[in-house]
């Protein structure tokens, strides 16, 4: 106890311990201020009691070379506080953090994305984080690269330039958030975010996140000598060997021929510029489970074969909010691995082809997600001007089973679930303690629900609906991008006796003046014609300054209710309100709700009969009416009614 209260006051003081686990003295309590650390060191060679740290860790970013808040190597810590460095656990090791683990903008976090995680767990190690893994600093490291890019010339076969490069320029933020593989397992409480990889998986480990992956991206530039063999230099071709007589390159049995340059008088230096990201970058072979949105510059989920490794995929990746990517959701490799898969087969063209592309959708893990938002949603083998790559044909087979593999999450919205009692029939199962409901593309599946007279189902923009004429619908996916969310909705008409929410309205441009008793209008300063007229407009806006607008649409056109509406709204006294009264069911547009919007200082109560009784929906002052408007830019009177919710006049 005594070692303990001396250590801890060290810890406050000096701000700086080395604790290194050994017999007898292996747990600490720090209380008082947060701890200040240089690195928190954990060894397995004897069993050791977990070390307890009360308080953030916190570890100064080097230059020179690699440092970590966190390296254990066996034993067991616990953090109950936030962590400001890089967290590696290994050999079995446990490591909870109650808080948030964050950059120290080191720059060893910058390379190695693949392996080098900000939080990093492997060989059997466990880490708990309770909060976010925040790897979004900006780092930029500089170092020596090596290697070569080469032309040719296609008739003779020699090399007529050669890319040399020397050194490569990271910026952004960590290489990967977190890195898990050897059976390493990590859990994030919170979000994920990174530069090259928000999440790097690899073996038989886990992850899970509850909220987002984000890759921000890296920027890299490469740079080095360009040897023209036209400009002064001599080019030529010798076995891949080290200075030693070391073989550095085999391929199918033989030593690899590669170019150098062997003189120059003439060359010039380059540097490419790239940036690239993936939200997460998998073999497949672990299981992924996040709860909230995958985000990568590149790929939101990138998968490698890990050829020659042909033993199929136990792993799976489940994504209950949508993979989002500037160019691919989920990359599924590349036709270079592909090529390998063709040359392992036997048969005609046609058969290869067949037995590739399945074998290849085998290394693919099992794919749950509810969308996915991207240019192109899944690789399948072409070019954005149409052109396919090599090995296509096989692409293409590998592409299909995958795609037809992939279960996509249902989702139901509450209001409606809530208000009329929708049952979705598909294939349930539980992720993380949470049930869900899957169907996969062109799979047909029912949905059964209370509806009142005007509405239907609507599952998205990518589902098909078919009303069954007893209460169900069959609905099916037909859009590889997902996003299917059951809702209630008001069924599309063509005229305006009924509620309508969607583009169908016909809006005629005609004279907007409408007939005597088309539309009546009522303001402060001319009174009711009649006592009936009077407590109505009573009841509905009580002692406001309010104007009232009463529509016959016996009489009046779409057109002419559209406009006396804008006109009106116009008009209403400062701070009062405005009364829509109607005998039918009617819909707002997007100018009537742009009129009502530039008026945020007036209420909007409309007033109408259904179901043979009327009701008030106010449009309260300042309220974001644009929100109200559906995907096609209109608000049925009913639509309103189920987002405001109203009143039964009597």
């Amino acid at each position: 106890m005594m070692y303990r209260k001396v250590l801890a006051s060290i810890t406050a003081t000096a701000m700086v311990i080395s604790m290194l686990a050994t017999a007898g003295f292996s747990s600490y309590a720090f209380e008082g201020e947060p701890a200040r650390t240089e690195t928190v060191q954990g060894s397995s060679d004897t069993e050791q009691e977990p070390i307890v740290i009360v308080g953030d860790v916190v570890v100064e970013a080097t230059e020179n070379y690699s440092s970590s808040a966190i390296n254990t190597y066996g034993q067991d810590v616990s953090v109950n506080g936030s962590v400001e460095g890089q967290v590696l656990a290994h050999n079995n090791s446990d490591v909870n953090i109650s808080g948030d683990v964050v950059s120290n903008g080191d720059n060893s976090l910058a390379i190695g994305g693949n392996y080098n995680g900000l939080v990093t767990a492997g060989s059997g190690a466990t880490v708990n984080i309770g909060g976010n893994v925040d790897g979004s600093r900006i780092i930029t490291d500089r170092h020596e690269m090596g290697g070569y890019d080469t032309m040719y010339n296609r008739e003779t076969g020699n090399v007529t330039k050669l890319w040399d490069y020397e050194t490569e320029t990271v910026s952004g933020g960590a290489g990967s958030g977190v890195s898990v593989d050897n059976g390493g397992s990590v859990s994030v409480g919170g979000d994920v975010v990174a530069g090259m990889n928000g999440a790097y998986v690899m073996g038989e480990s886990s992850l899970y996140v509850g909220g987002d992956v984000v890759s921000n991206g890296q920027e890299r530039v490469d740079s080095g000598w360009l040897y023209d063999a036209n400009n002064g230099a001599v080019i030529k071709m010798r076995d891949a060997v080290d200075e030693y007589g070391n073989v550095r390159r085999y391929e199918n049995g033989n030593i690899v021929r590669e170019p150098y340059v062997e003189s120059y008088t003439n060359r010039e230096h380059f540097g490419f510029s790239y940036t690239n990201g993936n939200g997460i970058y998998t073999d497949g072979e672990g299981n992924i489970v996040v709860g909230g949105n995958v985000s990568g510059q590149d790929y939101g989920i990138s998968i490698t074969t890990s050829y020659p490794d042909k033993n199929g995929r136990s792993g799976s990746i489940v994504v209950l909010g949508t993979i989002k990517a500037d160019e691919v959701g989920i990359n599924i490799g590349s036709d270079y691995e592909m090529g390998h898969y063709i040359e392992d087969e036997t048969g005609t063209t046609e058969e290869k082809n067949e037995k590739a592309g399945k074998a290849f959708a085998k290394e693919i893990p099992e794919i749950t997600v509810y969308a996915i938002d991207a240019p192109k949603a899944i690789t399948d083998g072409r070019y954005e001007d149409g052109d396919t790559i090599r090995n296509y044909d096989a692409y293409k087979v590998a592409y299909n089973t995958i795609v037809n593999a992939i279960n996509y999450i249902i989702k139901q919205d509450d209001s409606s679930n809530e208000q009329y009692g929708i049952r979705v029939n598909a294939t349930q199962t539980t992720v993380a303690g949470q049930d869900i409901l899957t169907t996969k593309i062109n799979q047909a599946f029912s949905v059964a629900a209370n509806l009142p007279e005007g509405y239907t189902i609507d599952g998205g923009n990518n589902v098909s609906v078919v009303e069954n004429g007893d209460g169900t619908f069959t609905l099916t996916l037909t859009d590889v991008k997902g996003g299917i969310n059951i809702k209630a909705k008001l069924r599309p008409v063509s005229d305006s006796s009924q509620d309508n929410t969607s583009a169908a309205v016909v809006v005629e441009e005609v004279s907007t003046s409408a007939p005597a008793g088309g539309v009546v209008v009522t303001n402060a300063s001319s009174a009711p014609s009649d006592q009936q007229t009077a407590e109505l407009i009573s009841k509905i806006s009580g002692d406001r300054p309010a104007q009232t607008a009463t529509f016959d649409f016996g009489k009046i056109s779409v057109a002419q209710y559209k406009e006396a509406v804008i006109s009106n709204v116009q008009s209403v006294p400062q701070n009062g309100a405005l009364n829509i009264v109607s005998n039918k069911l009617s819909v707002f547009d997007t100018s009537m709700m742009q009129a009502i919007s530039a008026r945020s200082d007036i209420d909007v109560n409309v007033v109408f009969s259904y179901g043979g009784k009327q009701y008030k929906v106010v449009i309260p002052a300042g309220y974001d009416v644009m929100s109200l408007l559906d995907e096609h830019g209109y608000c049925g009177y009913l639509r309103l009614l189920a987002i405001l919710g109203g009143q039964e006049i009597a």
